[in-house]
């Protein structure tokens, strides 16, 4: 992986590796027809090499930025002002990456940024509100984290809080994230005025339980007399959030308010037995240099 940094701050990652030939394609005599389909499906599986190129961001990412944030807030996304928000990350085009594959007119894949969660009340306001009161409600059981989040959040308080924004496709490799951090890093570092004494991550987790499925099947045969209360493990969403937490003064995962309807797709997740959980990492801003060492040393380049 190669991270090229200009002036117009486009970076490319660079991500080739060669397709392995296949010489022969007689089938053996041994060989039956089911295992030769195999081997054919096999064979359609394809190497594709992508250039990942890193932009500013553009009025023309709006729709793609709104998408995007309504994955990452989940089915609460319905509480809060996307377009506002939206509009709020455009317009920083200093501050945060977007990650394109068909140039800088085509469509994010990825965004990395930070809004000041407090910053100037005229600039979308009620939505930032919106999300202060989510996050004190959300950290509710676990007090020694509410306390931290209203004390640096409250306007008495000189501190200044970066929320971070970072979700991509979930095909996406993890390993675009790093050069991300990097940049908001050096961003930061660059502008005084953007400075930040914490950042506040916002992300997502998941634990498995009994699936829908599963659960069926079970009442339906009455084979299996699990109980549905078995201990509950958490996972990552995003693989670099076990990172982040190594750097972090606090960081927890909560339900969300909401679930999804029966129609929406998300649903699948449960039906399988993943459900979703939101999550938060707060991070002291000096901490950031060590996080985004660590970062590019445990996720290395391609």
């Amino acid at each position: 992986m190669v991270v090229t940094i200009k002036n117009d701050k486009k970076r490319k990652l660079d991500s080739e590796q060669p397709a392995d030939s296949i010489e022969n394609n007689t089938k053996p005599e041994n060989v039956s027809e089911n295992e030769n389909e195999e081997d054919e499906d096999d064979d359609d599986d394809e190497i594709v090499n992508v250039d990942f190129d890193y932009f500013n961001f553009k009025e023309i990412d709006f729709h793609s930025t709104k998408n995007l944030l309504r994955q990452l807030l989940g089915p609460d996304s319905i509480q809060f002002d996307l377009s506002s928000l939206s509009d709020l990350i455009i317009s920083q085009t200093s501050l945060g990456s977007t990650i394109k594959t068909d140039g800088e007119d085509s469509d994010p894949l990825a965004i990395l940024t930070a809004i000041d969660l407090k910053g100037e009340p005229t600039k979308c306001a009620t939505a930032k509100h919106a999300l202060i009161d989510y996050f004190i409600a959300k950290t509710q059981d676990y007090p020694k984290f509410n306390r931290k989040i209203r004390q640096i959040v409250s306007q008495a308080s000189q501190d200044k809080v970066g929320l971070v924004f970072s979700e991509r496709l979930i095909n996406m490799p993890t390993e675009v994230v790093p050069p991300m951090y990097k940049m908001l890093q050096q961003e930061l570092e660059a502008d005084s005025e953007k400075t930040f004494d914490y950042l506040l991550i916002l992300s997502k987790t998941f634990q498995e339980e009994e699936s829908q499925l599963d659960k069926e099947e079970r009442i339906s045969t009455k084979k299996s007399k699990r109980s549905p209360d078995t201990k509950k493990e958490s996972y990552f969403f995003h693989p670099e959030d076990e990172v982040t937490q190594d750097h972090a003064l606090y960081f927890h995962s909560f339900k969300y308010s909401k679930e999804p309807q029966a129609s929406d797709s998300k649903r699948a997740f449960y039906d399988y037995g993943i459900f979703p959980q939101g999550h938060l990492i707060l991070v002291k801003t000096d901490k950031l240099s060590e996080l985004v060492q660590d970062l590019e040393t445990r996720i290395p380049p391609f």
